[in-house]
């Protein structure tokens, strides 16, 4: 491959041009004559040869002996080097050759017999090209941007279709930072070819040097196309050839016909990208190409994402169909296929009774705009929330920055505040205004997610909730909701002692945790108690190895001043049971005859996971020969007249009296 080390400085040769020397000159004719001039009236002595023999310049001229022009009548800048011969020969036995050098044409002519080596160097020479590094060094490129290789003129023409002037593009180019790439072109199985190339050079050069020199794609197919088979993607002919080859393993790049591609649109939100693929292409390679991404502005994980068929009413694509080949969802062999990416949005009910799939394709909107789809208009729910961290996401917040994409529809009444306030020893929470921080969450969130999404390790903090207590990291929110915000303040460490609670509920055993001090009453333990196992503080009390705790105002310090772990019983000491019965559920709420219709509902919702705000379309009946309906507003004692006396077990049904409805 033809490459030049730029000569340095130092390198140049200064030539007497005052000394006389001997000189030879061959004629058109045959003749060789020999002449003794001083090398600065060469030019002045060809013109004299020229003027003697009435040489017409237009038909007439002088190469040195390396055939290369000698311009001696417009120009009177010597050659950089003078030669020993010169011959005088006719015009048209020249050719034309161009070189093009930082944004310049310089032309020069020579003999068809001249060699490349030669026409550098006087190319070099003459316009006294100098390095400013110790590692350039010139490289020289055909139009096809291939180095060209050594050898006479009309031999490298030869294989270039004789296409004149012939065109040298020069490169300046470093060891350090400049690499040739090389193309290796498998004629069989047994023969290859290579050619060094400019890393700029274009598909396009590099196709029409194919055609040109290498007789190995069939004519009959017409313009073939060149596909990049570790990218699998399409090489359209504008790109580098730099751009398309891997640095370090080689770069396979096969020469397909276009019947084998088709056209694939690409949409996602706004934008729209058409590239041509391998009708054989699996659609989960197609995907994978960043060539198609980049456009798109698609910066997303596409695992979060599906793709659907636009050419089949949005049809989403499974995960198993990725497999399939892009051309086993053409409809027609002369037409486009339509795919757009997608969020899958899956949002549902806390309870599954409302389950509903999305495809959202526009990167902009909010969860405020996803809540105004009809879909999702609905009377009472009107929050979306995460599935991860159970926290109410705000409306303002995009879709594609969520890094879910399964959401929870939810009531206000399904939500509660929870506000946690740094105390001045606590550190490692970001405080808000007045070291606060507000969170909106599913009431049935745990402690546990609070914690998390707090960043809050429970090595070393806890949140301390009424003052006296540390509920357990698998407590839910619900059992600590007396209104709509829940207060909790962050505390160093924890409270001395682990208080653990044991019961028995509709058959069913129940345990709860927390830590307090020993200072903490009896009644005040079980108040906690009943509000975290969500039952009527009234009707229960607490015992120890069997032995009932009814001295409310006793502390844990009068049982055991140094135990730091204490395990107590919840019984039930209600002489009145009502049995409730939904859905081929029965359960079990302690009641005595002052317990009112209402509370006795209130509870029934709530051990049924109902919601507050559908407690109107609920409604109880006495399980009696007529099973009579009950007015919410009386009490135990006004409905025991439906049953026989003394009966302490009081039968009731409850109904739902209408479903939810759409907008």
């Amino acid at each position: 491959p033809f490459a030049k080390k730029i000569p340095e400085p130092e390198e140049q040769i200064e030539e007497s041009l005052t000394k006389a020397r001997r000189f030879t000159i061959n004629f058109p004719d045959g003749r060789s004559q020999s002449y003794f001039w001083r090398g600065e009236r060469v030019y002045e002595q060809l013109r004299k040869i020229f003027d003697d023999n009435t040489y017409d310049l237009n038909k007439f001229v002088v190469v040195d002996n390396n055939q290369i022009f000698i311009d001696f009548i417009n120009n009177n800048r010597l050659a950089h080097r003078l030669t020993s011969q010169y011959d005088i020969i006719q015009r048209d036995l020249l050719i034309s050759i161009d070189f093009y050098y930082k944004n310049n044409t310089f032309k020069y002519l020579v003999k068809r017999n001249c060699e490349i080596a030669d026409i550098i160097d006087h190319f070099i020479g003459e316009k006294n090209v100098r390095s400013t590094s110790s590692d350039a060094y010139l490289c020289f490129f055909d139009k096809f941007g291939k180095v060209i290789q050594g050898g006479k003129m009309n031999e490298i023409l030869k294989i270039n279709d004789n296409s004149l002037p012939f065109h040298v593009t020069v490169e300046e180019m470093t060891n350090s930072t400049s690499e040739l790439c090389e193309l290796t072109i498998q004629l069989s199985e047994a023969e290859d070819t290579k050619a060094l190339f400019y890393p700029y050079t274009e598909w396009r050069q590099i196709n029409l040097w194919l055609k040109t020199h290498m007789p190995i794609l069939d004519p009959s197919i017409g313009e073939y196309v060149y596909w990049h088979r570790h990218q699998k993607s399409v090489i359209y002919e504008n790109q580098t050839i730099s751009s398309t080859i891997m640095e370090i393993t080689p770069t396979i790049i096969d020469c397909i016909s276009p019947n084998a591609l088709i056209n694939v649109i690409l949409s996602y939100d706004t934008s729209r990208e058409t590239i041509l693929t391998l009708k054989s292409l699996p659609l989960t390679d197609l995907l994978n190409n960043e060539t198609l991404l980049k456009p798109l502005k698609f910066e997303n994980s596409l695992r979060d994402h599906v793709l659907v068929l636009e050419d089949r009413n949005n049809q989403v694509i499974s995960e198993d169909s990725m497999q399939q080949s892009v051309g086993s969802y053409l409809v027609s062999d002369d037409e486009s296929i339509r795919f757009r990416i997608c969020l899958l949005i899956e949002i549902s009910t806390y309870d599954k009774a409302l389950e509903i799939q999305m495809q959202i394709s526009n990167r902009n909107i909010t969860i405020g705009d996803l809540l105004q789809f009809p879909q999702l208009k609905h009377d009472s729910y009107k929050y979306l929330a995460s599935s991860k961290t159970q926290q109410v996401i705000s409306n303002n917040e995009k879709l594609s920055n969520l890094d879910e994409r399964k959401l929870i529809f939810v009531r206000e009444s399904e939500t509660c505040f929870v506000s946690i306030e740094t105390s001045n020893e606590s550190h490692s929470m970001t405080a808000t205004a007045e070291n606060v921080v507000h969170q909106q969450l599913l009431v049935y969130a745990t402690l546990d997610t609070v914690y998390k999404t707090n960043s809050i390790d429970d090595e070393y903090q806890h949140l301390l909730c009424a003052n006296d207590f540390v509920p357990s990291m698998t407590t839910k929110l619900n059992t600590l909701q007396e209104n709509s915000t829940i207060r909790f303040t962050l505390i160093n460490g924890n409270l001395p002692v682990a208080v653990q609670v044991s019961t028995s509920l509709n058959d069913e055993k129940y345990s709860i945790q927390f830590h307090c001090k020993h200072e903490i009453t009896i009644e005040r333990l079980r108040q906690i108690a009943c509000k975290l196992l969500n039952v009527k503080n009234e009707f229960y009390q607490l015992t120890i190895d069997d032995v009932i705790l009814d001295d409310n105002e006793m502390s844990l310090d009068a049982i055991d001043p140094d135990s730091t772990n204490i395990q107590l019983h919840l019984v039930c000491k209600a002489v009145m049971n009502s049995l409730i019965t939904y859905e081929n559920k029965t359960i079990t709420l302690p009641c005595n005859k002052e317990t009112l219709v209402s509370s006795i509902l209130d509870q029934a919702c709530l051990a049924f996971c109902i919601t507050r705000e559908d407690n109107c379309v609920y409604t109880l009946y006495a399980l009696d020969a007529d099973q009579t309906q009950i007015d919410s507003a009386m009490t135990v004692n006004d409905i025991c007249g439906l049953f026989p006396e003394k009966q302490t077990k009081i039968p009731l049904l409850m109904k739902k009296n209408r479903m939810l409805k759409k907008h």
